[in-house]
């Protein structure tokens, strides 16, 4: 299950996303002086994207702040994978018992 603050991060990095693209054109013609009503519009939008960005950021930080300093305890941890779910490590040294059987018995 995601958590809430992870989703209010990836909608943070989309809405800052967004404001990156729509924002430079307007902000040139507004500071220009050149804008009509569709570039002010679009600037105050990227203006709004970009507040709401910041603000989703925060919010995600602080609720990923609270989740990580929460200590846990046998009762409210998340289910993990059993050791038979997971994938054998290839890199991983070979136990005792699997160099025994390999002929590694050591200096003859």
């Amino acid at each position: 299950m995601k958590k809430k603050w992870t989703i209010l991060l990836v909608l943070s990095g989309l809405a800052f996303a967004a404001c990156v693209l729509i924002l430079p054109g307007p902000l040139a013609a507004v500071v220009g002086g050149k804008a009509d009503g569709g570039a002010t519009v679009m600037f105050v939008l990227g203006l709004v994207l970009l507040a709401d960005s910041l603000g989703l950021l925060a919010v995600g930080l602080r609720l990923r702040s609270r989740d990580l300093n929460t200590p846990r305890t046998y009762d409210n941890r998340e289910g993990m994978a059993s050791d038979a779910d997971r994938k054998p490590n290839p890199y991983d040294m070979p136990s005792a018992l699997n160099q025994a059987q390999m002929g590694h018995h050591g200096p003859q």
